[in-house]
This record gives structure tokens, C-alpha cells and sequence, in this order.
């Protein structure tokens, strides 16, 4: 995955790549455990939760995770469908 430069302007994004890691790491355990419980659809993947959050906010880039064309029809999917499991 390419990565894109971090946005300082905006002010709830990580503006260090310290936090910007560790964020991810965050999401991504987070977004495991929710799975393993059940309590997300498996079809999620960890990319796509910080998206919804910023998606109507920053277009582009978050966490250093670049928006290609196709996430946005993602976003929207994922936001419309819903987060949880089954």
C-alpha cells in the first residue's frame, strides 16, 4: 500500500507518524477483537474504519492511509450496510 503524507492542518488527525502508527495499531487489534466477538462483519477490514469518521471531513488521506477512486464507493457502502456483524 502507498502511503501519503500526513495532514497537519486538520485537527483530529495524528500529525506525528509516532501516533499515526500507533492509531493504526490500534484500529487494526480493535477491529480483530470486534470479529473474533462477533460484533463486526467479517467483510470489514481495518482500513476501513478511520474512512467513515473522515470520509465527509478530509477527502484524500488519514493516518497516512491514501483514498484510491474505489475507497470512497467503499465508505459509502460500509457507512450505508452498516458495521456490524450478523
Amino acid at each position: 500500500m502507498r502511503a501519503c503524507p500526513e495532514r497537519s492542518t486538520h485537527t483530529t488527525a495524528p500529525t506525528s507518524p509516532r501516533c499515526a502508527i500507533a492509531s493504526c495499531h490500534l484500529i487494526r487489534q480493535t477491529t480483530e477483537r470486534a470479529q473474533q466477538a462477533g460484533r463486526l462483519r467479517d467483510d470489514v477490514d481495518w482500513h476501513d474504519i478511520p474512512f467513515p469518521a473522515q470520509a465527509t471531513v478530509t477527502p484524500g488521506c488519514f493516518l497516512g492511509l491514501p483514498a484510491d477512486p474505489a475507497r470512497g464507493s467503499r465508505t459509502l457502502r460500509v457507512i450505508l450496510d452498516g458495521l456490524r456483524g450478523a
